[in-house]
């Protein structure tokens, strides 16, 4: 596993609450995207509890030019987010799998974990599949919130809120799932 060294966060407020970025410096590669908790300091904590990070008022421009981007893609204005530099070394190597596999699904797009473990030549592995995905290190950027269980049900979501902000974050990209779980597009 890879050692976090020089990580740098900052918390910035979107449509749905404080959120928190954490990255890699020199380099800029993300490590963390925190969404909101109940409070911006709650939001905070669970960051320094995930990674050693010094926090930074004015992060580099091309930290900004991300966070400028999840805010926007939380008001619906969609964004792809495939060529934002992440940093996954530290996961395990079928985590890396499943997170390059889960960046490829589109706003506006689901598939299941079944799926996704077909996609990664693992169809037996959709349970590790939930597990990898539930310990996503950056939601919005590995679009966990775009994979559903059996049935095109919402699934678990690990994030504060639930199921309910899974179910929030595909709203935002014209994905319903109404309460017989079935999916409706917009």
């Amino acid at each position: 596993m890879k050692n976090l060294q020089n990580v740098a966060y900052s918390l910035f407020e979107t449509q749905l609450g404080w959120c928190g970025l954490a990255w890699n410096e020199p380099e800029s590669s993300l490590i963390l995207l925190q969404l909101p908790e109940a409070t911006p300091a709650l939001t905070e904590a669970k960051i320094v509890q995930n990674c050693r990070a010094r926090k930074v008022s004015t992060p580099l421009s091309a930290i900004s030019w991300v966070i400028s981007r999840i805010s926007r893609h939380l008001m619906g204005d969609l964004q792809d987010f495939l060529d934002i530099p992440i940093d996954i070394e530290r996961m395990g190597l079928f985590a890396q799998y499943v997170y390059a596999a889960a960046r490829t699904v589109q706003a506006g797009q689901t598939m299941t974990y079944g799926e996704l473990a077909k996609a990664i030549n693992r169809p037996k592995a959709c349970r590790a599949v939930g597990q990898a995905l539930g310990r996503n290190p950056l939601p919005l950027i590995i679009p966990c919130h775009r994979i559903l269980a059996a049935g095109n049900r919402p699934g678990g979501f690990s994030a504060y809120g639930g199921p309910a902000i899974k179910a929030q974050l595909l709203a935002i990209e014209g994905v319903f799932l109404p309460k017989n779980s079935y999916l409706q597009k917009k």
